[in-house]
């Protein structure tokens, strides 16, 4: 299930102000990244590459924690660790969820730029 907020907005208050100018350029790397991250895992999952799907589900989870999306986070480590143990139960849908929470946190960092 899908929390309220994709992000924190206290994480983001205290980013924006920590990078002052900068700040729309770490939105702009995060999401290239994830986006980047995201087809790469796509492509792992149709293929079942269990090392990269545990990659690049470990990537964003990181970055996305960074960011102050936490429940993007979550679900990519569930993702991660179903890569972990090379098992396929639930992944589709996980990596459905993931997609639709990335695409609310990235129309909330969109939002919340300086």
């Amino acid at each position: 299930m899908l929390d309220d907020m994709p992000l924190s907005l206290e994480m983001l208050s205290e980013l924006r102000e920590l990078l002052a100018e900068n700040f729309n350029e770490l939105i702009d790397r995060y999401l290239a990244d994830s986006n980047t991250r995201f087809d790469l895992l796509e492509n792992a999952i149709g293929v079942l590459d269990f090392k990269t799907i545990q990659y690049q589900a470990h990537g964003i989870k990181g970055s996305s924690r960074n960011m102050g999306a936490d429940p993007l986070a979550k679900i990519l480590d569930k993702i991660e660790a179903l890569g972990g143990a090379q098992d396929i139960q639930n992944l589709a849908n996980l990596f459905e969820a993931a997609k639709t929470e990335y695409a609310r946190v990235a129309t909330a960092l969109e939002d919340y730029r300086v």
